[in-house]
């Protein structure tokens, strides 16, 4: 990659991860908000009537489906926005050595005239 394109490749990278993060925050709310229902649901239950029945009635109903595919589908999102942070990450480190490596040559051009 020429040392123009990379502040393209990073905006896109930067982009690319904004994306991930807005899906991850989705997830996060999706699955926040169906264990509150969890957790209202199990507190004005009246036949659980001890803590041991609450813990039960409370493990059950997290293993529905579409919570564990919600947790599922979380779990993806942050995986994914770490690998796309980490691939900026990557991107930046070699904007700089791109950058770096250019100065050393001109340096040497600038040295070689002198």
């Amino acid at each position: 990659m020429e040392l123009k394109d990379y502040p393209q490749a990073i905006a896109h990278q930067q982009s690319e991860l904004l994306i991930s993060e807005q899906a991850a925050r989705h997830w996060q709310s999706q699955v926040d908000h169906a264990i509150a229902g969890i957790d209202h649901a199990i507190a004005f239950d009246k036949s659980l009537t001890n803590e041991a029945q609450r813990k039960a009635a409370r493990a059950q109903l997290m293993a529905q489906p579409d919570l564990q595919t919600a947790l599922t589908t979380l779990q993806t999102s942050q995986d994914q926005k770490t690998e796309r942070a980490i691939a900026l990450e990557l991107l930046r480190n070699q904007f700089s050595v791109a950058k770096l490596a250019e100065r050393r040559h001109i340096a040497q051009l600038e040295a070689s005239i002198a």
